[in-house]
C-alpha cells in the first residue's frame, strides 16, 4: 500500500498535498499497519522510515522522493520534507545512499535555514552530523557559519530594539541568555585561547562575566574559571594595566564577595576562587604585591569557617 497508493502523491500537483502526503499521509497508513492507536500519530511522525522493506529500492525511492521535497517550490512541503528526512536518516543503515547528496543536501538545508527558524531542522543536522562522523569535516566551516547566522536573527529578532553596536556575546552573558551561558562561555573560553590578542570586544565581557557570577551564576564559577584564566594569562599586560575598567580590583570584589558571604554555599561553589587567585600571582609576579595581604585574609578566614 505504502509504495502503491502513498508514493506517487510526492509528485501531486496540489503542494499542500505533497506537504500532508510527506507528513500526514504516509504516518497514518503506517500506523493502520502496524495497528498502532491514531492518537499516537504525531509522536510518530516520519517513524515508517524504519520499516523493514523487501525491495531496498522502495526505500531508496521514497528517500529521494523526500530528499526533492527539499527542493519544492512551497516552503511547508519543504519543512515538512525535514521532518520526515530525520528518520529516514537514522534508518539508512547504507549511508553510500546519503553520501554521494550530501553536499547538495547541506546546500538545502542552508538555504531552507534562511528562510524559516525551526528547531526540526537543527535536529536534522544534528542526525546527519552524528551519522556521518569524522566525514562531515569538509563541510564544517558552512555548517558552523550558518548555524551561528541562524542563531543571531533569532536573537536578532526577538531583541530588535537592542543597541547596534552591542557586542555579540554580551546578551548571552545576563540573563537572557541563561539557556545558552555555558555554550556561549565555550566560544569565550575558545576566542580568548587561540586568537593572536584578546581583542577590546573580548575584554568588554570580562565584567558581565563577573557581575553574573556575583549575582546569579554561582553554579558556573567553573566554566567562567576559564576564560578569566585565559585573560589573566594571556592578556596580562592589559589586566594589569587598565584602570577603567580596573580588572584587579573587580575580581578582588567579586572574590571577596564569594569566599566571605554569608549565604550557604558548599565547597565546590568556593573552590574556583583560590585557583583564580593562583592564577593572578602565578602570572602577574612582583606586579600584585599589594593583593597578596587581602587575599591571605579571606583565604586564612574561610580555612577557619571550615575548621
Amino acid at each position: 500500500m505504502l509504495v502503491q497508493h502513498v508514493l506517487p502523491e510526492f509528485n501531486s500537483p496540489a503542494g499542500h498535498l505533497r506537504a500532508k502526503f510527506i507528513k500526514s499521509q504516509l504516518i497514518l497508513l503506517f500506523l493502520f499497519v502496524i495497528g498502532v492507536d491514531i492518537r499516537l500519530r504525531a509522536w510518530v511522525a516520519g517513524q515508517y522510515a524504519h520499516i523493514n522493506f523487501s525491495d531496498q529500492n522502495n526505500f531508496r525511492k521514497a528517500l529521494h522522493s523526500i530528499v526533492s521535497g527539499l527542493r519544492d517550490p512551497d516552503l511547508p512541503v519543504r519543512v515538512d520534507s525535514v521532518f520526515a528526512l530525520r528518520s529516514f536518516v537514522e534508518a539508512c543503515k547504507d549511508l553510500s545512499e546519503i553520501r554521494p547528496i550530501l553536499p547538495q543536501l547541506l546546500d538545502e538545508f542552508f538555504k531552507l535555514m534562511n528562510e524559516v527558524e525551526n528547531e526540526d531542522l537543527v535536529f536534522t543536522l544534528e542526525t546527519i552530523v552524528d551519522k556521518f562522523g569524522e566525514e562531515m569535516a569538509p563541510y564544517a566551516l558552512g555548517l558552523c557559519q550558518n548555524l551561528a547566522a541562524a542563531f543571531w536573527r533569532c536573537m536578532n529578532t526577538a531583541e530588535a530594539d537592542d543597541e547596534a553596536d552591542d557586542p555579540g556575546c554580551s546578551r548571552m552573558l545576563t540573563t537572557d541568555g541563561q539557556e545558552v551561558f555555558e555554550e556561549v562561555l565555550e566560544i569565550v573560553s575558545s576566542m580568548t585561547l587561540f586568537s593572536p590578542t584578546i581583542s577590546k570586544e573580548m575584554w568588554s565581557l570580562w565584567p558581565l562575566m563577573i557581575e553574573a557570577l556575583a549575582e546569579w551564576a554561582i553554579d558556573f564559577f567553573p566554566n567562567i574559571l576559564v576564560p578569566l584564566d585565559n585573560y589573566i594569562s594571556r592578556g596580562t599586560t592589559h589586566f594589569l594595566a587598565s584602570r577603567e575598567p580596573d580588572y584587579q580590583q573587580s575580581l578582588w570584589k567579586m572574590i571577596s564577595s564569594i569566599i566571605m558571604a554569608d549565604r550557604n554555599l558548599e565547597d565546590s561553589d568556593i573552590e574556583p576562587a583560590p585557583k583564580l587567585i593562583e592564577m593572578v600571582f602565578q602570572n602577574c609576579k612582583g606586579q600584585v604585591d599589594q593583593w597578596v595581604e587581602p587575599y591571605m585574609i579571606i583565604t586564612v578566614e574561610q580555612l577557619r569557617r571550615t575548621e
